[in-house]
């Protein structure tokens, strides 16, 4: 048990060992502005293989009462000799609104990289927005910048025809999907480890099922919906003939707008130029990695192939 006090009976806990759990609600409310289900979050913690063998997260108490919480993932990853190589991931970085600049993110951020190292991990890693105060402060702990996606946007005509959205749809063969990605991402560094264990928590959290996903024999494309419209969450294909058909087949299952918040592939990009898109080359989101060890070398363990998509960082 990682465990400090201060003269205002603050204290840095596990989750596993946070008797106030209910008191999450109020926290990342304040924090994300989304609703947080308790007892989802726990049965989802006890399957989801990112989180069921460690802390969770570490928590700030003052006085009993939680006032700080960073989210713990060990996150699998492929390395250039194309052996595992695990990570640590942050997420869920929140602080209730009156305990601010006092030292608790940072007090929860030490206690997140001294697990990771505990766990000879070489990285911790997290997803932010450069424009909020966190970011400025990640930098200060030593992250920099390591990933920056593009975006894509599109207005849906209001007379498009939503041919292909009406037809039924079966559960999506996730060994065929994991077969097209799989062969996508042979040469690739990074978030290329998956499993059907994986792709079936990442549709509970994300809320995505049978109809989001569209399949064809050389790639598919997953999609999140709303009332405000279609975001594709992860589109792969082994040419671009597919990818065509997938954008297209996206395009036909949107109500009012098409979006990807984070664009991985030259090929779609274009794809989605010559498709009218409005691209955006800076997005309002970045992934950053922090060297646990003063020996770690990013380059030098995934070199320049480092892969990881709006589906694996939440985007």
């Amino acid at each position: 048990m990682l465990k400090t006090e201060s003269k205002e009976m603050l204290k840095i806990s596990t989750y596993r060992e946070l008797e106030c759990k209910n008191e999450l609600l109020p926290l990342m409310d304040q924090a994300f502005h989304l609703p947080f289900n308790l007892k989802e979050f726990e049965k989802i913690v006890k399957i989801d293989p990112r989180a069921k063998n460690g802390p969770i997260g570490f928590c700030a108490t003052e006085n009993e009462h939680l006032v700080g919480f960073v989210g713990v993932w060990d996150l699998p990853t492929r390395n250039l000799d194309e052996d595992i190589e695990y990570i640590g991931g942050v997420y869920g970085v929140a602080t209730l609104p009156g305990y601010m600049r006092r030292g608790i993110c940072t007090a929860l951020m030490s206690a997140t990289h001294e697990y990771f190292r505990q766990k000879s991990y070489s990285f911790s890693f997290l997803s932010t927005v450069p424009t909020s105060i966190a970011y400025n402060l990640y930098k200060t702990m030593g992250y920099k910048d390591l990933t920056e996606f593009p975006s894509a946007y599109k207005i849906i005509p209001s007379n498009h025809a939503k041919t292909y959205k009406e037809k039924t749809r079966e559960q999506p063969d996730l060994d065929k999907i994991l077969k097209i990605y799989n062969e996508y991402s042979k040469t690739k560094t990074g978030f290329t480890i998956r499993d059907k264990e994986y792709l079936n928590i990442i549709m509970r959290i994300e809320g995505i099922n049978a109809k989001d996903y569209i399949v064809e024999e050389q790639g598919y494309v997953i999609l999140k919906k709303d009332k405000n419209g279609t975001q594709i969450k992860e589109i792969v294909a082994l040419s671009r003939k597919c990818l065509e058909k997938l954008v297209e087949k996206a395009e036909n299952d949107a109500r009012t707008a098409v979006y990807d918040r984070a664009v991985t592939d030259d090929e779609v990009m274009r794809i989605y130029r010559a498709h009218n898109y409005m691209l955006i080359s800076r997005s309002n989101g970045v992934t950053m990695i922090k060297p646990l060890t003063a020996s770690a070398s990013f380059k030098q363990i995934y070199g320049d192939k480092f892969y990881v998509s709006g589906l694996d960082i939440g985007c």
